[in-house]
């Protein structure tokens, strides 16, 4: 990717990663706050290697 030769092509600089797994660390409005500290997985456009990222609750699930 960071060659350019991948079907992607993100300007750089980019945090790669597309599939995630963690714990919720902090819910948003309308979304359980019993949800935190659960198991989730998602799926991402990158940023997927980051100590933290944030999802819409739609983007992923708990395990």
């Amino acid at each position: 990717m960071i060659e350019g030769r991948y079907q992607i092509k993100p300007a750089v600089p980019f945090v790669p990663g597309s599939e995630i797994t963690g714990r919720i660390v902090e819910t948003g409005p309308g979304v359980d706050a019993s949800m935190n500290g659960r198991l989730a997985l998602g799926e991402t456009d990158g940023g997927g290697l980051t100590a933290v990222i944030s999802l819409q609750a739609q983007e992923g699930g708990t395990l």
